[in-house]
């Protein structure tokens, strides 16, 4: 055994060496945990655009090691592949919070209350809307999810990754934006395949969560996609009304607590109504969290999340 497994911390009074079984023996939450895994695999490996789905499709089959290290608060990870040295893969508790069991006390979840709701923007990026979203969202120092058309990221790579790097989450959402129930399934594989290439060109991140365009799925694309599928709960309408009063009103009457808000961050309007909708909301009591906190359970691939107690097999 590697000196590295056999001097491991658990805390200041014990070495420890933990089974994979600990944390989880159902295949489910396996999958999602290494599709948590995934971009940290990514800073190691780091493959050519070209070669990014081939990556994913052999990360997901090769095993983890059936041990893992504890040390320093991290978890180490061995991915196992054929005639190569397993590969150390070294993770922070606080990104697995949902996936350790609770009676480890290493971690501690974002503390809950009774009206936590999550703020989504799609269709971006825009040159003139976004930064101003930014902005906004950096002032109220909120964590928000943009699901990006890749055809925009494209087009602005360095808006996208400045969207990444204040520490916003990005999923994908279809290159064109087409209704992905209508196509064939080489072209939903297209579209998302190379959202997913522009997405990590831009960010170096494989974007982990899907939202389909116009909310629409079924088992095929679903299954083709292969992780969470992020709805929403409240649908500001703002790309109909572009009327930033409209906007607010909407939010006020639909928003109940576990709300997944869905805005666009291509709207000027909704750019308009931003502020007024965070000073609204939080005089209401509510705390402003990211998707994962929202949910707070792992989040399973071809699941649908409409919001914290709304999900979707």
């Amino acid at each position: 055994m590697p000196l590295e497994r056999r001097q491991l911390l658990l805390n200041a009074d014990q070495n420890e060496v933990v089974d994979l079984a600990q944390i989880t023996e159902d295949p489910v939450i396996l999958k999602a945990l290494k599709l948590q895994l995934f971009n940290d695999y990514l800073h190691l490996v780091q493959p050519q655009p070209a070669d990014l789905e081939q990556t994913r499709q052999d990360f997901m089959a090769r095993p983890l090691s059936s041990w893992l290290a504890i040390k320093h608060q991290q978890l180490i990870f061995y991915v196992l592949a054929a005639n190569q040295p397993p590969l150390a893969l070294p993770i922070n508790f606080t990104d697995l919070r949902y996936f350790l069991p609770a009676d480890w006390g290493v971690t501690t979840p974002i503390a809950a209350t009774s009206k936590q709701v999550a703020l989504t923007f799609d269709d971006g990026p825009n040159p003139n809307t976004t930064p101003q979203v930014l902005r906004i969202l950096a002032q109220a120092q909120i964590q928000a999810t943009f699901f990006m058309v890749g055809t925009n990221v494209t087009a602005y790579p360095q808006l996208a990754k400045q969207v990444a790097d204040a520490g916003h989450v990005i999923g994908n959402h279809t290159y064109d934006h087409p209704l992905l129930t209508s196509l064939g399934t080489t072209q939903v594989a297209q579209e998302l395949a190379l959202t997913d290439v522009a997405i990590y060109q831009a960010t170096g991140k494989w974007p982990k969560i899907v939202r389909p365009p116009y909310g629409s799925i079924n088992r095929v694309t679903a299954a083709i996609a292969d992780r969470p599928l992020i709805q929403w709960t409240v649908d500001s309408e703002d790309w109909k009304s572009q009327n930033a009063t409209t906007i607010l009103n909407v939010i006020q009457q639909t928003t109940d607590p576990g709300a997944i808000i869905l805005l666009h961050d291509i709207q000027p309007a909704t750019v308009a109504a931003l502020p007024n909708i965070i000073s609204y909301l939080r005089l209401q009591g509510y705390q402003f969290v990211s998707i994962d906190d929202l949910i707070a359970q792992p989040l399973l691939s071809q699941w649908q999340y409409f919001g914290a107690g709304d999900q979707r097999g």
